[in-house]
C-alpha cells in the first residue's frame, strides 16, 4: 500500500476514536518551562539551570525524526506532540535567559 493511500485510509473520517490535539503538548510545555525554576530553587546557578533545561528539551525533541516511520498513527502523533512540547519548553528557557544575564539597571530602554 502506498504511503499516501495509507495516510488517507488512516485519516478517513470516523476511523479515529479521539482526534489528536497538539495542545496536549501544554502538559510537557509547562514541565519544560518549570524545570529550570525547580533547579534554581534547589540552589543551582542560573546559567547552569537554564542550560540544563534547554538540553533536556532539546533531547526530547529528537524523536521527531522517527515519526515518519512510526508503526501507527498514534505513535506518530505522540512523537510530534512531544517534539512540539520540547520546542516550547526550549523557547521558554531561551526567552528567560536574557532576563537572567542582563542586570536590571543595565537594560536599554
Amino acid at each position: 500500500m502506498s504511503s499516501i493511500r495509507r495516510i488517507l485510509t488512516v485519516c478517513a473520517p470516523g476511523t479515529m476514536r479521539r482526534e489528536p490535539r497538539f495542545d496536549d503538548a501544554k502538559i510537557v510545555f509547562d514541565g519544560g518551562g518549570s524545570l529550570s525554576s525547580r533547579l534554581l530553587l534547589r540552589g543551582w546557578q542560573t546559567g547552569r539551570a537554564r542550560k540544563t533545561a534547554m538540553f533536556a528539551c532539546a533531547m526530547f525533541a529528537q524523536p521527531i525524526a522517527l515519526a515518519a516511520q512510526a508503526p501507527s498513527m498514534w505513535v506518530a502523533v505522540l512523537s510530534i506532540g512531544l517534539a512540539c512540547a520540547a520546542h516550547l519548553g526550549f523557547s521558554v528557557s531561551v526567552y528567560a535567559l536574557p532576563g537572567d544575564l542582563v542586570p536590571r539597571g543595565r537594560a536599554v530602554r
